[in-house]
């Protein structure tokens, strides 16, 4: 269950890409659409193994296409998280299962391939590995790709053309999904589940997307339009009754300017201090010390985090908890 602070409700789990922010939620529901089973005669068990292998060259092509896009905009690195994806179009042991409960229960493509795919996904959730437990993900991923060009459908989840301004709340993220973000749009995305190993929490630390999943509830529990804050650092995301409130940082634009001086911290309050870069805004969590004069006094680790010195200007605020 969520705690309750001030009639504002609050969800924790992992922060996994740090940053902060404020704004409306978007809640996006992608429910598993059952997939129906149809029986097929004798001589309709080569059609369907056909659709089998035709949608698995083009789920490849549609996988290599996004692997380009990542690398070029990403790096390499991050667009070999793919390779996962690939591997799972080439595993043997998963397709020749597909192909023996064609011919041998002589059912469509799509109920075959949706039936094995799960029980793999569903075997890979339940083990007690971060890495293994994640590459459900993956799995399902892949699979959502598979069964959209069998049945000849778009993916229901579109987030690349975003209205306005928003903090993405799903159930999960898939790689595809995240890879695809609106960078313009997205303020920050938390999920009920996910690890700080998962693809999609990589991904959005490259993106310098604020994220936090392991929210458990929050997708079934949170609602369009509300406003909330979400903590990178801290792990919380709050619903805010007052969109108003200053819960935490008002961006760089609502904090207080200090200059730098040398010093460690005193006093132990956490402050999120921020410094403008040309390409983004960089926010950093630290025990700090405070004067009433203009200056702050920040630790040397965080002075070299941040990349300033003595007599530099940063945005700081307090945090009210």
């Amino acid at each position: 269950m969520p705690e309750a602070s001030k009639g504002e409700r609050i969800f924790r789990g992992i922060p996994v890409s740090t940053g902060v922010c404020r704004g409306k939620i978007l809640v996006v529901d992608r429910t598993r659409p059952a997939i129906s089973g149809r029986k097929v005669t004798e001589s309709e068990i080569s059609e369907e193994i056909n659709r089998l292998e035709k949608a698995l060259v083009q789920t490849r092509q549609q996988i290599l296409e996004v692997q380009r896009k990542v690398s070029e905009g990403m790096g390499a690195q991050e667009g070999s998280i793919f390779d996962a994806h690939l591997l799972v179009l080439e595993d043997r042991t998963l397709l020749d299962e597909v192909v023996r409960i064609i011919k041998e229960e002589r059912v469509n493509a799509e109920y075959a391939f949706h039936s094995v795919a799960e029980r793999y996904a569903t075997t890979l959730a339940a083990i007690e590995d971060d890495y293994l437990r994640e590459r459900a993900t993956d799995m399902r991923d892949v699979t959502s790709r598979v069964l959209n060009t069998l049945l000849g459908r778009e993916d229901d989840l579109d987030l690349r053309h975003l209205k306005e301004p928003c903090i993405i709340i799903a159930h999960d993220l898939t790689p595809s999904n995240t890879a695809q973000l609106d960078k313009r749009n997205v303020l920050g995305f938390g999920t009920d589940v996910g690890s700080k190993t998962s693809h999609t929490a990589i991904m959005a630390r490259h993106l310098r997307i604020p994220a936090v999943v392991g929210l458990k509830h929050a997708s079934s529990e949170l609602a369009n339009g509300q406003y909330a804050l979400l903590d990178g650092f801290y792990r919380p995301l709050v619903e805010l009754r007052n969109r108003g409130r200053g819960y935490a940082v008002s961006l760089v634009k609502a904090t207080r300017r200090a200059r730098v001086v040398a010093g460690e911290a005193e006093d132990g309050k956490a402050v999120i201090v921020s410094v403008d870069r040309a390409e983004a805004p960089h926010f950093l969590a630290v025990s700090t010390r405070a004067t009433g004069t203009g200056e702050v006094a920040l630790p040397e680790a965080a002075r070299k985090a941040l990349g300033v010195g003595p007599g530099d200007e940063v945005g700081f605020v307090y945090l009210e908890r």
